[in-house]
C-alpha cells in the first residue's frame, strides 16, 4: 500500500500517531487514577555503548548525572521513577540507598539462539541478586524470558523494529514474528526512533491474533506459555529513550490503577505502578522523534564528548574488533576533538549552546565581549533558551529554526571571507593564469607523519611537496567555519541515525501490507536556465514531468530563478565565476536548505546531473537519508581535462582515480553512449555493469523535417554555395581547432562553402582570425535554430568530447546530415553512410563530406535518411526506460496520457 500525493506522508504518519495516542488515553478513563512514568531513560551508568564506534573510542553513551535526569523527569511531571541503563541497575540501587522510591529496571541486550539476532529487553522489578542472574542468561533469550516468567518480572520489548543486525531479509521478518510471540508488552512509542518506525510497529502488532500467534509458535517449535504469562495479549507502552536529560518524561506511559489513592496508603508508587503495568491497563503518550529533536540530542552529546572524552589510545583502537573504516573514523574524531579543544572561542560557543538547550541564555559577559558579527548568533541562542520554557513541541521547532539561521549566518561569514581572499588574490595575480595542473600535482597526503604535522624530514622537497600541517590547518580555521561544520555535522548525523534502518523498514512495511510513502525522486542540478546541452535536456525532462505529473522534482541551485511546478529553486550561499569556463558560475549550495527540502518532500531517491558541488550534495543525501542515488553523466571531464586544461598523463590518471571514487558512490549510473558505458565498467572506473545503463535524449517539437523558413535572416547564401554549420560552445574541447583544416580540404574538393558558427565560447576570437569570412551567430532560440539547420548542407561536429551531442540529433531531425568523429555520442546517433559520416581522422572525414556534397542524389537521400534516423529517438520510450532505470516504473501505471510529437 502506498500513500497518495493528496497529503504528505509525514502528515499522514503524525495524524495516525496522534489519533492512536488520543484513543489510548481516552480508553483509560478518569485521570485521577493515572500514574505517569517514563519507562525508558538513561544516565551515566549506561557506560557500555551498544554502538561499536563508541566502544572503539572508549566512551559511554552519556555522561548525564543521575540528579540531572531526575530533574528532567520532575520537570516533565512524571509521578513514578525508573532508570533503564544498559545491562545494569546501578543507578536504581544508588537511589534506593538514598531513600528514593524507584522501580528497579535495566535494558538488557539479549540474543535469540541460533539466529544471530539481538534485541533490547526492558526488565522491571528485580533484586540485585536477580540482576546478576539475568545478565548471565541474556545470551539466550529463551532462558532469559523463562527466568523472568518464573520469578514474575515484567518484560517489555524495546523498539521492536530496531535490532542487531538491522538488515532486511525474509529471515529477519520471520524472526521478528517469532520474537513478537514471546512478549505481551511492547514499546510502541520510542522517543528516539522516527515516527514512521513507531507507526509501523503499532500497525504490525495490531495484525496479531490468537490464530497467528499459535501458527508462528508452532512453526518455531516453542512453547510460548513457558516464556510469557499472557502471550495473546498486546500491551503497548512508551518511553523517551533519553540519554541527555533533555526529553526524559516527554514520552512515556500512563498507567491506570483502580482506587489509586487507597493502594498508595499501603504500597509504594513503584510497587503500584509495576502491578498496573503487569495488568496492562496502560496507554503510551508523548512526543515521538524526528530529525530536529535528534539534532538537539546530538549537539548535547557532542558537547559532552568534547568536554569529557579521554584519549582512547592508538594501539587499543588498532587492536579493536571494529572495521577498518570505524577505526579510521575513530582516529580522525579523536584528533579532531583534540584540536577543537584548542579553539577557545568555539569551545565557548559550545558551552553557551549547551546552556541554551537547557534553558539558560548567554550571560552578561558573553554578550558584552563578543564581536559585532557574532551578536546575531547570540540572539538566536537566546531564542533557543527561551523556547525551552514553551513545551517540547515548540522547543524543538524553534530550536530547529534557530539552528538553520545559525548555520546560514556562519556559512555566509565563511563564504564572504573566502570571496574576500579571492578578490585579494585577483588584485595580485591573474586568475586566468590559474593552472589546475599545479594544484593536482600537490593534492596528496604525505605518508610521513612528521610531514603531516609540519616538519620537513630528510628527502622531502618543501618547494614541490604539499606540506600539510594538520595542527597549523586547525589553528587557521575560523570560528564560523568550525561552528558551521559542527552544526552541519550534527544535522547529518542525527538524520543518518534515524534513517539507518530505512531499507529494512520499507521492506518490512511492504511485506506486512503497511502504508508506505509514494516513491519520489529529487533531481539535483546547478544548471537549468543556462545556455548548454545539460540545461536544454533538463528542461525537456521538466516539461514531461509536469505534463505527466511524474513523482520527480528538479532542484536547481540558482540565485535568480523562481520555483514552479516540479521545479524547486534553492538559493546558493555564494556564486562565483569559473576562470576557465566563464559561461558557467560555481554556485555554493546551501546544504541545510536542500536537506530540509529533501526531508519535507518525503523523497526516497536522488539523481544528480552535475558533478562537483551538487554531485557531493547527492552523495550527502544518499548517506544521510539512506536512499538510492543515481548519476546522469552528461559530460566527459577526462576529455575536457585533456583537451582544454592540457593536463599531464600523471594528472589525468589522478583525475581518473578521483572519478572512480566519485562514481562508485552511486547505485546506478546513466550514460549517454556505449563508449562511456565501457569506460565506466572498465578496470579504470570498475563499476559493476549491472549498475550502468545507457539512455538517449529527445528533441523539442521545434525540430522537424519539411520546409522551415526564417534562416535567411541569418545566412546570406550565394548560388551554388554550400553551407557548413557548427553549433555549440566554440572551445577547444569541441574540437574547434580541427575545423580550419577540415574546411580547407572540403573547399579544395567541392568549391565555395559558407561557414556558419552558432554559439559562443573562449575560442571564438581565435577561430574568427583563422576563418575571416565565417558567419558568427550568437545563441538563438530553438525555433530559430531549426531554421538555420534547414539551410545547412552539413553539420560539421569535430568534438571527441560530447557524451551525446544534442546538436547532432537536432541537425538530423531537420534533414541536415552530420559529419563527426566515430566516438562517444555521435557514434551511437549517426548511421555511417546513411544519415551522416563517421570517421576516425579529420582528413578522412573532410574527404567524405566533399564526396557527398558533390553527389546531389546521394546528398538528397542522406537528408531524407537523417530525418528517419532522428525519428527513432522517441521521447515516450526514453522516458519509460528512464523511469525503469530509477525504480519509478510504478509511475507509468499512474500516467493518464503521454502526448507524442
Amino acid at each position: 500500500m502506498t500513500e497518495s500525493n493528496s497529503r504528505s506522508f509525514r502528515d499522514y504518519v503524525e495524524e495516525e500517531l496522534d489519533s492512536f495516542l488520543q484513543e489510548q488515553k481516552i480508553s483509560l478513563g478518569s485521570e485521577k487514577d493515572i500514574l505517569k512514568i517514563d519507562l525508558h531513560c538513561h544516565d551515566k551508568n549506561s557506560d557500555n555503548p551498544s554502538e561499536r564506534l563508541g566502544r572503539i573510542l572508549g566512551i559511554p553513551e552519556t555522561w548525564l548525572k543521575t540528579e540531572d535526569l531526575l530533574t528532567c523527569l520532575e520537570n516533565s511531571k512524571t509521578s513514578a521513577l525508573t532508570i533503564t541503563n544498559h545491562n545494569n541497575a546501578r543507578s536504581c540501587w544508588d537511589l534506593l540507598d538514598k531513600g528514593y522510591d524507584i522501580l528497579p529496571a535495566a535494558e538488557f541486550t539479549c540474543t535469540l539462539p541460533g539466529s544471530g539476532f539481538s534485541i533490547h529487553v526492558l526488565t522491571y522489578g528485580f533484586t540485585p541478586r536477580e540482576e546478576a542472574k539475568l545478565n548471565s542468561l541474556r545470551t539466550n533469550l529463551y532462558r532469559f524470558l523463562s527466568y523472568c516468567r518464573e520469578i514474575d518480572l515484567l518484560t517489555i520489548w524495546a523498539h521492536p523494529l530496531y535490532f542487531y543486525p538491522n538488515t532486511f531479509s525474509p529471515k529477519a521478518v520471520e524472526e521478528l514474528e517469532h520474537m513478537a510471540t514471546l512478549f505481551s508488552h511492547f514499546e510502541v512509542i520510542n522517543g528516539q526512533r522516527n515516527s514512521w518506525q513507531n507507526l509501523i510497529t503499532k500497525n504490525w502488532l495490531d495484525s496479531f491474533d490468537e490464530e497467528n500467534i499459535d501458527r508462528i509458535a508452532a512453526r518455531n517449535g516453542v512453547n510460548i506459555h513457558n516464556l510469557n504469562s499472557n502471550p495473546y495479549s498486546t500491551v503497548m507502552v512508551g518511553g523517551s529513550d533519553d540519554h541527555m536529560g533533555l526529553f526524559a518524561g516527554s514520552t512515556g506511559t500512563y498507567v491506570h490503577v483502580d482506587k489509586l489513592n487507597e493502594k498508595l496508603k499501603s504500597s509504594s508508587i513503584s510497587e503500584v505502578v509495576l502491578q498496573g503495568l503487569k495488568n496492562g491497563n496502560v496507554a503510551p503518550y508523548g512526543f515521538y522523534t524526528e530529525e530536529n529533536k535528534m539534532s538537539i540530542t546530538f549537539l548535547e552529546l557532542f558537547y559532552m564528548i568534547v568536554g569529557n572524552m579521554k584519549d582512547p589510545g592508538l594501539l587499543r583502537m588498532l587492536m579493536h574488533q571494529g572495521s577498518r573504516n570505524e577505526k579510521l573514523l575513530g582516529f580522525f574524531l579523536t584528533n579532531g576533538i583534540g584540536e577543537l579543544r584548542r579553539h577557545k572561542f568555539t569551545m565557548q560557543f559550545l558551552k553557551t549552546f549547551h546552556n541554551a538547550i537547557h534553558g539558560k541564555g548567554p550571560d552578561f559577559w558573553t554578550q558584552a565581549f563578543v564581536k559585532k558579527t557574532t551578536r546575531p548568533l547570540l540572539s538566536e541562542i537566546e531564542n533557543i533558551a527561551k523556547a525551552k520554557q514553551k513545551g517540547t513541541a515548540v522547543y524543538v521547532k524553534e530550536t530547529k529554526d534557530s539552528l538553520r539561521t545559525l548555520f546560514t549566518q556562519l556559512s555566509g561569514q565563511v563564504i564572504s571571507k573566502g570571496a574576500a581572499n579571492i578578490r585579494a588574490l585577483n588584485k595580485n595575480s591573474d586568475l586566468e593564469q590559474f593552472k589546475l595542473q599545479d594544484l593536482l600535482d600537490k593534492i596528496e597526503l604525505p605518508a610521513n607523519l612528521r610531514t603531516i604535522f609540519g616538519e620537513n624530514p630528510p628527502g622531502s622537497n618543501a618547494a614541490s611537496d604539499l606540506n600539510i600541517n594538520i595542527g597549523g590547518l586547525f589553528d587557521r580555521l575560523s570560528f564560523p567555519a568550525l561552528a558551521s561544520f559542527i552544526i552541519g555535522g550534527v544535522n547529518f548525523t542525527s538524520t543518518k541515525v534515524l534513517h539507518d534502518n530505512r531499507p529494512f523498514l520499507d521492506h518490512f512495511a511492504r511485506e506486512n501490507n503497511i502504508q508506505t510513502p509514494v516513491k519520489r525522486m529529487l533531481w539535483l542540478t546547478d544548471t537549468f536556465n543556462d545556455k548548454n546541452g545539460i540545461a536544454i535536456s533538463l528542461k525537456n525532462y521538466h516539461e514531461v514531468i509536469c505534463r505527466q505529473n511524474l513523482p520527480i522534482d528538479i532542484l536547481v541551485c540558482h540565485e535568480t530563478l523562481d520555483s514552479s511546478d516540479h521545479l524547486i529553486v534553492s538559493k546558493p550561499i555564494g556564486t562565483y565565476p569559473i576562470p576557465l569556463y566563464r559561461e558557467q558560475n560555481v554556485r555554493i549550495p546551501d546544504i541545510m536548505d536542500i536537506h530540509e527540502i529533501f526531508k519535507a518532500g518525503n523523497y526516497d531517491r536522488v539523481i544528480c546531473s552535475t558533478e562537483l558541488l551538487m554531485g557531493a550534495v547527492g552523495i550527502y543525501l544518499k548517506k544521510c537519508f539512506n536512499v538510492e542515488a543515481y548519476f546522469f553523466l552528461h559530460t566527459d571531464w577526462l576529455s575536457f581535462a585533456s583537451t582544454t586544461l592540457k593536463l599531464s598523463q600523471q594528472n589525468l590518471k589522478r583525475l581518473t582515480r578521483f572519478s572512480r571514487m566519485f562514481y562508485q558512490n552511486f547505485d546506478k549510473l546513466i550514460a549517454l553512449n556505449s563508449d562511456h558505458e565501457k569506460w565506466l565498467t572498465s578496470s579504470k572506473i570498475n563499476v559493476d555493469p549491472k549498475k550502468v545503463t545507457v539512455t538517449k535524449h529527445w528533441l523539442n517539437s521545434e525540430f522537424y523535417s519539411g520546409e522551415k523558413k526564417g534562416g535567411e535572416k541569418y545566412i546570406n547564401r550565394l548560388p551554388n554555395e554550400k553551407v557548413l554549420l557548427f553549433v555549440g560552445r566554440i572551445s577547444e574541447e569541441k574540437g574547434i581547432s580541427d575545423f580550419p583544416e577540415i574546411l580547407k580540404i572540403i573547399r579544395e574538393k567541392c568549391g565555395p562553402c559558407k561557414v556558419v558558427f552558432v554559439g559562443s565560447g573562449p575560442a571564438k576570437d581565435k577561430i574568427s582570425l583563422q576563418l575571416t569570412n565565417a558567419v558568427f551567430i550568437d545563441w538563438v532560440e530553438q525555433k530559430e535554430l531549426a531554421s538555420i539547420y534547414h539551410m545547412a548542407d552539413f553539420l560539421i561536429f569535430p568534438s571527441r568530447f560530447d557524451t551525446f551531442g544534442r546538436v547532432v540529433l537536432e541537425a538530423l531531425s531537420c534533414g541536415c546530415p552530420v559529419a563527426a568523429y566515430n566516438e562517444k555520442g555521435p557514434a551511437d546517433i549517426i548511421v555511417d553512410g546513411i544519415s551522416g559520416i563517421l570517421r576516425k581522422k579529420k582528413r578522412e572525414l573532410a574527404e567524405e563530406v566533399a564526396r557527398i556534397l558533390n553527389d546531389e542524389h546521394l546528398h538528397i537521400r542522406m537528408r531524407r535518411d537523417a530525418v528517419k534516423r532522428a525519428g527513432l529517438f522517441n521521447r515516450d520510450n526514453i522516458i519509460e526506460d528512464f523511469l525503469n532505470s530509477t525504480g519509478l516504473e510504478e509511475a507509468l501505471e499512474n500516467t493518464h496520457e503521454i502526448i507524442s510529437y
